[in-house]
């Protein structure tokens, strides 16, 4: 018992240095004939800084090879000499695209918009009123800062004038405007904001 127990002890030891001579490292050497076409050398992102090219023969080893990296892809600018790359890779391929919801789910076709919008059309007036004459401004916005919360904001104006039948005339002036309460109470009286006039 007791020898099958140290057999297995240095068993352990003897093959633990061997597992752990694992390659994982991120560096990699690869050899390949050039081509002017762009030619895949890896499935993950290349680092730039890290990319070498050497010439496999002896004879013009020194000489410098032109090319082009982009991503995980290189071209050069000779064709069919052999070379040797190495580089360093990171854990992902950057040129993959990455996505949550593929968006074509979320396209749709045009006949299915239901209200077309032209960016160059005539501005239409909403109902028409005859005679009556309106304009003004409906405004949202949304305020922040550092000693106060998301807020919120609206504000109405609208001034109306004309006739509503023959013997009726309506001048009308409408404001409103939402303010959000602030804690220094600055907004204490908010029907100073909110006016309403109307002449008949």
């Amino acid at each position: 018992m007791k020898w099958s127990f140290l057999l297995c002890c240095l068993f352990f030891l003897v093959t633990q240095p061997i597992w752990s001579q694992e390659t994982r490292s991120n560096w990699r050497t690869r050899t390949l004939e050039t081509d002017t076409s762009w030619q895949v050398i890896d499935t993950l992102t290349v680092v730039p800084s890290s990319f070498q090219v050497q010439r496999v023969d002896r004879k013009n080893g020194n000489e410098a090879i032109d090319f082009t990296l982009s991503n995980n892809k290189v071209r050069f600018f000779e064709k069919g000499v052999p070379v040797r790359l190495n580089y360093r890779v990171l854990p992902f391929d950057l040129g993959r695209p990455y996505f949550k919801i593929d968006t074509q789910y979320l396209r749709q076709p045009l006949d299915r918009i239901l209200i077309p919008y032209n960016p160059y059309a005539e501005d239409n007036r909403l109902p028409d009123f005859g005679s009556l004459q309106y304009n003004g401004t409906f405004a949202r916005g949304i305020s922040f800062g550092n000693s106060q919360n998301l807020v919120l904001n609206s504000n109405l104006n609208l001034q109306m004038t004309g006739r509503l039948t023959n013997d009726i005339e309506v001048l009308a002036s409408v404001s409103d405007n939402s303010i959000p309460l602030q804690p220094e109470g600055n907004t204490a009286q908010l029907q100073e904001f909110d006016k309403v006039y109307i002449q008949l």
